[in-house]
């Protein structure tokens, strides 16, 4: 036995309710979520990419357009976009400057595709067109350029992955000065299901594995929908992705990430502060047409599977963290396990128990 006993007490804050229950301003299609300072931003699908606020993640106001006008190059690149419609927005912050990303398309069409915008500061200046990125026939792969998400590897490079619908999801290397694509980069195909609706893909790294997150099958229906997210990971941000069962994300694999809620939903980003994964994306609830924005806390189960079950969480993986002891123990190394409990009305405290080799 120790002569010498160490417990370290921890707090770990966990919240049961699943959804967040956003309010005021949220009819919103493809939502993407970013923080500056105190303030929440959403940019979405619609006139010249819609812009919310929030202060909490909870209460939205309408903020207006990112962009002062569709950019000129759209009118010969997509020629039967004559609505200002712009789709599917991605955003993130990198090298001082924030990047959105947005797509330029019609319904039911294969001619689209993505550009870029840049900006300082989300509360002050104006977005700088800096021109279209891809196209749907850029790469020899037929499929439509919308729907992109930017992700930095663990090497730090940068990528972008999009596609929707025919063809599935694609990936490339980006120029991280430009934001386009690297000089003779190609494509990877990293998800399909055979010319089935397949769209909306987000990549994020957490617990050891890329995890890609798609829609499958029908957006924008209400509640005739039938959208469902779905999860596949890799140790590799190019794939190959493979779902629970083991099955290729390049062969129709993908598992259903269920919010419970038994309603169609879809479209997903993540976001991250503080640790924590928050799952945002629209749904059609039986109330709101058009889809409704809905946030809600993403975990992580035993086998670092995403999970939108807060009783599969596994906020603290057991541990073996090695360090000298004190005392008349001097010399050994300890190993330990974390143990939970939890008091009526109080918060899970988690000590950490060391024992002895």
């Amino acid at each position: 036995m120790y002569r010498t006993f160490k417990v370290i007490l921890g707090l770990i804050s966990v919240s049961m309710a699943q959804s967040l229950n956003p309010a005021g301003s949220i009819a919103v299609h493809d939502p993407v979520m970013i923080k500056e300072g105190s303030t929440y931003y959403v940019f979405h699908t619609g006139t010249r990419v819609p812009v919310k606020t929030s202060a909490n993640m909870v209460n939205w106001t309408a903020a207006g357009s990112a962009l002062a006008a569709v950019p000129a190059w759209h009118a010969t690149t997509v020629p039967n976009n004559r609505s200002g419609d712009i789709w599917a927005p991605d955003i993130s912050f990198r090298n001082g400057t924030h990047w959105l990303y947005y797509s330029i398309s019609s319904f039911g069409s294969q001619t689209s595709a993505i550009g870029l915008s840049t900006r300082t500061s989300l509360s002050s200046g104006a977005w700088a067109d800096q021109d279209m990125v891809i196209t749907s026939s850029t790469f020899p792969v037929n499929d439509n350029a919308i729907d992109p998400n930017i992700i930095s590897d663990t090497q730090g490079n940068v990528w972008m992955n999009w596609g929707s619908w025919w063809n599935g999801i694609f990936i490339v290397q980006l120029n991280p000065q430009t934001g386009k694509p690297l000089t003779g980069a190609t494509a990877t195909h990293i998800a399909g299901r055979g010319g089935s609706g397949i769209e909306g893909a987000f990549i994020i790294w957490a617990r050891g594995y890329y995890h890609l997150f798609t829609s499958w099958d029908n957006c924008c229906q209400g509640t005739n929908s039938n959208y469902n997210m779905r999860i596949g990971r890799s140790a590799n941000v190019t794939g190959p992705y493979v779902d629970k069962t083991g099955a290729l994300l390049t062969a129709g694999g993908g598992t259903l990430l269920s919010d419970g809620s038994g309603n169609p939903g879809g479209h997903n980003a993540i976001f991250e502060e503080n640790g924590n994964h928050y799952l945002v994306y629209h749904v059609y609830d039986g109330r709101n047409n058009p889809a409704s924005l809905q946030i809600r806390r993403l975990f992580f189960d035993a086998q670092n599977w995403p999970t939108l079950d807060p009783t599969q969480a596994v906020a603290i993986k057991k541990m073996t963290p090695r360090h000298s002891i004190t005392g008349n123990d001097a010399g050994y190394d300890v190993v330990g396990r974390f143990i939970k409990f939890q008091h009526a009305s109080q918060p899970i405290f988690t000590f950490f128990i060391p024992v002895k080799n």
